[in-house]
């Protein structure tokens, strides 16, 4: 998959946007469901971490997309740690359109 939902530091502009500056990539405004929670194994910054629920509120981010992302995979994995869980979403872009991404979710 060739597309990423950031919601946190990750995204421009963010505290460690540094993390995939040097992949080669296109950003849009999107948004998903879900509700921000702190982890009981805390995270960095204390940012609080994304649980996917499609009742939730809206939580607007960013998709990154790029052909090289399938590369950064396993480095992007071990940078957000074992709180996170990259998994497959669906977020909806600025157009309305929905698009399937993987978005860094906190373990259940």
């Amino acid at each position: 998959m060739e597309h990423l939902f950031i919601y946190g530091p990750l995204g421009p502009g963010g505290l460690n946007e540094h993390v995939i500056a040097n992949i080669d990539g296109e950003w849009r405004p999107a948004y998903l469901r879900g509700r921000l929670e702190n982890s009981d194994q805390g995270t960095e910054h204390n940012f609080p971490g994304l649980v996917v629920d499609n009742t939730g509120q809206v939580i607007r981010g960013h998709v990154f997309s790029s052909p090289q992302l399938p590369e950064h995979w396993d480095a992007l994995d071990d940078f957000e740690g074992p709180i996170y869980q990259r998994r497959v979403t669906t977020v909806i872009l600025d157009d309305n359109r929905e698009l399937e991404v993987y978005v860094y979710a906190l373990t259940m």
